[in-house]
């Protein structure tokens, strides 16, 4: 099972951007809960993985965007 860090602090300043090589309407993915955490995840059929990405998403300050930007993407999961 993976661990996931729902305490660490949401980000108030962007100033590393460009570092990041983000767009402007792209800089929520800093904010976002899982930037740390293993993308295979998201897409596994194991239930302990899918258990770990639904705590990832419920805590995440930036839930909506992302699931506004996987909407859009069509993502199958």
């Amino acid at each position: 099972m993976t661990t996931i860090d729902i305490d660490r602090p949401t980000r108030t300043s962007h100033d590393d951007e460009a570092a990041f090589g983000l767009a402007t309407a792209d800089l929520w993915l800093l904010d976002a809960g899982c930037r740390d955490l293993d993308t295979a995840v998201f897409f596994s059929d194991d239930l302990d993985d899918i258990g770990d990405a639904k705590r990832a998403c419920l805590a995440c300050p930036v839930r909506t965007r992302c699931l506004d930007a996987a909407v859009d993407r069509g993502e199958q999961y």
